[in-house]
C-alpha cells in the first residue's frame, strides 16, 4: 500500500506585502510535475552543490513555480556547404512524454520578453553571433496520441573575422614560408625538404583542428 503524503499551508505563513512563500526543493516530491523530456538530448547534467540549484515558490493564488537548472547536450543537424559563410538553424524541442494534448497544454511563458527573443549579455561565443526564441509551439501526433510541446530555436551564425585571423591569415603565411623555399640553392635539397614537409604538417594538423 502506497502512502501518499500532503502538505498544506495557510495564508496567514505569508508575511504582509510578501506574494508567496519559499519552500525547500525537496518538497516537488510530492507534488505533481509535467513530463518534459528533451527530443534528441545526448547528455544531461543536474549541477550538484551543497543545495540543489532549484527553487519552489506557492504563491497567494496557490499556484506554484518550480525553477531548476539542468545542462544538456542536444544533437543538431548542421549544413556546412556555405562554410565559414554558413548560419546554423538548431530547434530544441520540450515535449511531454506520457500526457497528450487533452490533457495537459505546453506553451512558452509569455510577457517575459516583448520581443521574443532572448539575449545573455554574459554569454559570447568565439566563432558565432547568435540569437534565441521562444515562438513555436506544436503538437507531435503518433500511434498512441497527440502530445503538446514547445521549441526553442538558436540561430548561430558564424563571425568571418574569426576565421580570417585563425585560419585564413595564417594559410596564407605558412604557403609564403613555403614559397621561400624555391630561392634556396637549388643543392639545398635538405632544407627544401624540409621547409616543404612543415609547412605540409602544419596545415593539415590546422586544417584538422578547424573541422
Amino acid at each position: 500500500m502506497t502512502q501518499i503524503k500532503q502538505f498544506k499551508y495557510k495564508k496567514m505563513d505569508l508575511k504582509e506585502g510578501d506574494d508567496y512563500i519559499l519552500m525547500h526543493p525537496d518538497t516537488v516530491k510530492y507534488i505533481w510535475c509535467p513530463d518534459i523530456y528533451i527530443d534528441f538530448a545526448k547528455a544531461l547534467r543536474a549541477p550538484m552543490f551543497l543545495v540543489a540549484p532549484a527553487s519552489l515558490r506557492i504563491y497567494r493564488n496557490s499556484t506554484l513555480r518550480y525553477a531548476s537548472q539542468i545542462n544538456y547536450d542536444v544533437a543538431c543537424p548542421m549544413s556546412f556547404q556555405r562554410y565559414p559563410h554558413d548560419t546554423q538553424i538548431c530547434k530544441v524541442k520540450f515535449e511531454s512524454y506520457g500526457h497528450t494534448s487533452d490533457k495537459m497544454d505546453v506553451r512558452w511563458k509569455r510577457g517575459l520578453d516583448a520581443s521574443k527573443i532572448t539575449e545573455n549579455n554574459s554569454i559570447s561565443l568565439a566563432q558565432f553571433d547568435y540569437a534565441v526564441s521562444f515562438e513555436e509551439e506544436y503538437r507531435e501526433a503518433i500511434a498512441s496520441g497527440e502530445y503538446p510541446g514547445v521549441i526553442m530555436t538558436i540561430a548561430l551564425r558564424r563571425k568571418l573575422s574569426y576565421h580570417l585571423l585563425q585560419t585564413f591569415l595564417p594559410s596564407a603565411l605558412f604557403v609564403i614560408v613555403a614559397w621561400l623555399s624555391l630561392f634556396l640553392p637549388p643543392e639545398s635539397i635538405p632544407g627544401r625538404i624540409a621547409m616543404a614537409m612543415t609547412t605540409l604538417l602544419t596545415l593539415a594538423a590546422m586544417f584538422g583542428a578547424v573541422r
